[in-house]
């Protein structure tokens, strides 16, 4: 009788090649991921946001609350229209912020800056433009992140 060995795989070893397969499909899909750059002409269009957080008052944090729209043109200006609400008190409502700028790294990284009022933020762009990440980074007092979503692909102003 000729019997063949049968293998035996223990359950720990069955483990780590789950964890081992499962690391190999991430890798690929970030390298996939990570062949796409970005430029400015990534994010045009009409961006809708609606975000909140905190406002350092005096060393309190009193809670804000921000929503509104971003035009951006793919050549790095934007226009930005936006009402904000910090401890339930409107401190503008629809103001409109022209001439203000983005830039955008192949990385998909980049800065978005409200000129007139010293707003910046920190980007992080989907290739395909049609989100980006934030964190505002000026001015310091302020404590808000969110997410951006691209509504539509015109860049002038609906009336």
């Amino acid at each position: 009788m000729n019997k063949r060995p049968h293998l035996r795989i223990s359950r720990p070893m069955v483990m780590m090649f789950g964890m081992v397969a499962a690391a190999m499909t991430t890798q690929q899909g970030y390298a996939e991921g990570a062949s796409k750059t970005c430029s400015l002409e990534t994010l045009k269009g009409r961006y809708q946001f609606a975000s909140a957080g905190h406002a350092v008052i005096n060393g309190a944090a009193v809670p804000l609350a921000v929503a509104g729209f971003d035009i951006l043109d793919g050549h790095g200006n934007l226009l930005s229209n936006s009402t904000l609400i910090v401890g339930g008190t409107v401190i503008f409502q629809n103001l409109v912020v022209p001439n203000g700028s983005y830039t955008v790294n192949k990385d998909c990284t980049g800065t978005l800056n409200l000129a007139a009022n010293g707003v910046v933020l920190s980007i992080f762009v989907a290739p395909d433009g049609e989100a980006f990440d934030y964190v505002q980074t000026a001015p310091s007092d302020n404590i808000l992140a969110g997410t951006i979503r691209r509504v539509s692909r015109r860049t002038e102003v609906e009336q």
